[in-house]
């Protein structure tokens, strides 16, 4: 009844038909995985928060610079503008000391957004696996209905001839004869073609979940199991909480709502930074003085602080260095100074609660996340359910569409039946082969749906 392969054409007049190649359901799952751009998009997000995790680790510590001057120029003097020359070099560091907890939430959130890129790849892992088991077994369907179709077709236009001859007899029987034979022809006809427009899209939805041109073409192989699965419902729920990528990523995502909030939060806390440098410097007119590098060296402590939509800053520095030209002695100062900026710090408050207010709503999202992935699968067990007792109902609706299809040809040949009865008899069997092979399809991709839900490929599987 079925042909021996089923080839996926989503372009024939360019394609390149690999006649060899036959392609199971596994095969095009591993190709999605391998072409599919999204994922391709996905993966490459990891990368990007893999960076910005170092990216937050070296900012947990104290950042050095390896640092060499030099300047040279004229100096006036009571022997008129000799010139002179400045050199440095040594290591500058800054250590932020306290920050509220900002750079330790900060690592932390980088943390999360790399584990949640992890997920969100698994994710879509798992969505692309049903996408394509879904597409596919469509596909395999339709072609199954649509050989059904065609199989009869040939048989209609001879049933349709025959009646048109009838009707120039005066047979007064004749005229319904040839108008049941013409509708049914016409429905086979307008079922084939609805059938292959589904075809075509499917074919097309496939290919881009593939992420295969549209050139492609792929012989399928045609069998659809009709075995049945078997699951329990408690185990099925246990392993769903367990694995679904959207649960853990909902609580991942909580978590970085959590830092976040803490990130904004330090703001209302003072951040006090410390910086120095250590190495030699030295200075001399060019013409007249030897050059020495002396012992050349700074520290200080930063700090701002920003409340009440105020920012208040102090900046304390201690150095020593080598004279600059005219100096007889070697230079040491400390400074201190203190700011204070009116008006300039309210951003922050509006930041911090707008951190609070994702943090609650993200919250939420994650207590809805753990009752949403039980109504998930308890969802997909009622579908497969559904599925299994509309494939059961048109393998019932076959035999007796062939029961009635051999009694009609009986009446047919005493005179009981005429040929327009046989033609509904033929659709009639035409429709329900088609619609078994789409049921045992929708069986399948229930089935799939099932394990999309839990988080596992192949935790259910039709034996």
């Amino acid at each position: 009844m079925f042909p021996a392969v089923v080839l996926l054409s989503l372009t024939p007049a360019h394609a390149d038909t690999h006649d060899n190649e036959i392609w199971g359901l596994n095969r095009c799952i591993k190709t999605a995985l391998e072409h599919n751009p999204t994922l391709s998009l996905a993966q490459e997000e990891i990368s990007v928060s893999m960076a910005r995790r170092r990216q937050a680790t070296a900012a947990l510590w104290a950042t050095c610079t390896l640092r060499a001057d030099e300047t040279k120029g004229q100096a006036e003097s009571g022997t008129g503008l000799p010139m002179f020359v400045q050199r440095s070099y040594g290591i500058q560091a800054t250590q932020p000391l306290f920050q509220g907890g900002r750079r330790m939430a900060t690592h932390r959130r980088s943390v999360l957004e790399m584990e949640s890129a992890c997920l969100e790849v698994e994710k879509l892992k798992n969505d692309i696996r049903h996408s394509v088991a879904e597409s596919y077994w469509r596909i395999v369907a339709l072609k199954n209905a649509i050989a059904a179709y065609r199989d009869i077709h040939p048989s209609l236009q001879s049933d349709l001839e025959n009646a048109a001859r009838h009707e120039l007899s005066d047979n007064r029987n004749a005229r319904i004869e040839f108008l049941t034979t013409r509708t049914q022809n016409r429905e086979c006809e307008a079922s084939l073609s609805e059938l292959e427009e589904q075809l075509s899209e499917n074919s097309l939805r496939l290919a881009e979940t593939l992420g295969l041109p549209r050139s492609f073409q792929v012989r399928l192989v045609p069998d659809i199991p009709d075995g049945k699965a078997e699951w329990n419902e408690a185990d099925c729920l246990k392993a769903g909480i367990r694995h679904r990528p959207e649960q853990r990523l909902a609580r991942l995502l909580y978590e970085g709502a959590e830092q976040e909030y803490r990130i904004r939060r330090s703001e209302l806390y003072p951040h006090i930074d410390l910086r120095g440098f250590y190495g030699r410097s030295g200075s001399s007119y060019v013409e007249s003085d030897p050059f020495y590098y002396k012992e050349d060296w700074n520290a200080g402590v930063f700090m701002t602080w920003r409340l009440a939509g105020q920012s208040l800053k102090y900046d304390g520095n201690k150095e020593r260095t080598s004279p600059h030209p005219g100096d007889s002695s070697r230079t040491e100062t400390e400074t201190q100074s203190i700011a204070l900026t009116l008006g300039d710090a309210f951003d922050s408050m509006v930041s911090l609660r707008d951190g609070r207010k994702n943090y609650h709503a993200e919250t939420g999202r994650y207590e809805r996340s753990k009752q949403s992935v039980e109504e998930d699968i308890r969802s997909a067990m009622k579908r497969l359910r559904t599925a299994q007792a509309r494939r059961d109902a048109a393998r019932d609706r076959l035999e007796e569409s062939l029961q009635l299809f051999k009694d009609t040809q009986s009446l047919l040949q005493g005179n009981r039946a005429h040929l327009g009865d046989l033609s509904t008899a033929r659709n009639r069997v035409a429709a329900a082969q088609s619609a078994r092979a789409q049921t045992m399809a929708d069986y399948l991709i229930a089935v799939s749906a099932l394990n999309q839900a839990i988080g596992i490929p192949d935790f259910v599987t039709v034996h």
